[in-house]
């Protein structure tokens, strides 16, 4: 059967493409940037899938956490009090006296066992019937199912936000910690539907802003790498700038602190990388708060070149913005204004990202140099 070009599939195929494409590319963004934290080979393959995004996520969830308690649930040293027929533990002689005086052949005890009715599992219990109350396809209800089979011996309780707080992970239990993660979000995180009715609803809200941020300061990372001379650094870390602080407060805790997303060290000199999850229309022009953002970290970092980086649209055109001194005049300062593509479907998709991404830092590793020597010169001319 002779394949018919892309462009002349019917409005309804087209747009079932759209929507395919985009799941994936969410898929494959949410499992490089950490919001799906329980990465599975599976979620490769449901990429492809027509599943809607909730089903996906939930199945690849349900699958993993099956597979890890059929390798043993999370156990702890429970502590139980109990009237018992035999002499367990430590005797409690104030409730042996109170309740067993004329019941010789009992003991009131306290004992320590090891039970999987812990907190971690009290709260994969919930999760996993909160999910299977708003999924509707037998493929996914299985494994959540099972789940709940495998945790019957786990205490039905309400879960609340400090349960989450309060649970810590060692190595016996470190396995389970990116599935708890993923729990919080379905519980703490849940946003269900405002209106009444008889049908329960439930979504999982991404900040994209944050899932594009984290995405690309990871591909970065892997595409980057120290042999080249290049450090990638999210948010800053370790090389906090104050842009101002209460004069009162010696801590700078109430101060305004710039974070940038990404931060690149280029042999000594500093790129400012901003990503935003933004379409800049038909005017191609960014804000003049995304601007003014990147112009308070070139100042503060002392970057030659800052880059606001946006996803690439049809009608993306890449600019430049020269930072102006007080008296007018260029100040050999930029922002420059990038796209990159999220054809993230393919491998070939996937690599030309990672190219993107290397030649933006390139071209200004090599605008930095000649800025340099454009300044050197004129310094020299001016003596």
């Amino acid at each position: 059967m002779r394949k018919v070009p892309s462009d002349r599939w019917p409005p309804s195929r087209r747009r079932e493409e759209r929507r395919r494409l985009s799941r994936a590319n969410l898929l494959y963004m949410l499992q490089i940037a950490g919001g799906l934290k329980f990465r599975d080979r599976t979620t490769a393959g449901f990429r492809g899938s027509r599943l809607p995004i909730l089903d996906t996520v939930t199945r690849t969830f349900a699958e993993r956490l099956q597979r890890e308690l059929l390798r043993g649930l999370d156990s702890a040293y429970v502590r139980l009090e109990g009237n018992l027929p035999r002499f367990r533990g430590r005797l409690l002689i104030p409730k042996q006296v109170r309740y067993n005086a004329a019941h010789l052949e009992r003991f009131f005890c306290r004992v320590d066992e090891f039970l999987p009715d812990t907190p971690v599992n009290r709260v994969f219990k919930a999760a996993c019937r909160r999910l299977l109350d708003v999924t509707t396809r037998p493929a996914t209800q299985e494994p959540l199912r099972h789940c709940l089979l495998l945790l019957d011996d786990v205490t039905d309780v309400a879960i609340g936000r400090e349960v989450f707080d309060t649970v810590g992970f060692n190595r016996q239990n470190e396995r389970f910690k990116d599935l708890f993660e993923f729990c919080r979000w379905v519980i703490v995180g849940q946003s269900p539907s405002l209106q009444a009715g008889r049908h329960r609803s439930f979504s999982l809200l991404f900040n994209m802003n944050t899932v594009f941020e984290r995405f690309i300061a990871e591909v970065l990372r892997r595409t980057v790498t120290p042999e080249d001379g290049w450090a990638v650094i999210p948010q800053s870390r370790g090389k906090p700038r104050w842009l101002m602080k209460d004069a009162d407060d010696t801590n700078r805790r109430s101060g305004v602190r710039l974070q940038p997303d990404i931060l690149i060290e280029l042999g000594g000199e500093t790129l400012v990388m901003d990503t935003k999850w933004k379409d800049l229309g038909q005017k191609n022009r960014p804000s003049n708060a995304d601007l003014y953002q990147l112009y308070a970290y070139a100042q503060q970092f002392e970057a030659k070149h800052s880059v606001l980086l946006y996803p690439r649209t049809s009608e993306s055109q890449c600019r430049d913005f020269e930072i102006l001194n007080p008296n007018g005049e260029s100040s050999e300062s930029r922002v420059c204004v990038r796209f990159v593509g999220l054809d993230l479907d393919s491998r070939e998709g996937r690599a030309k990202l990672g190219s993107e991404l290397r030649t933006i830092i390139e071209r200004a590793s090599c605008e930095n140099a000649q800025t340099d020597g454009s300044a050197s010169i004129r310094a020299a001319q001016r003596g």
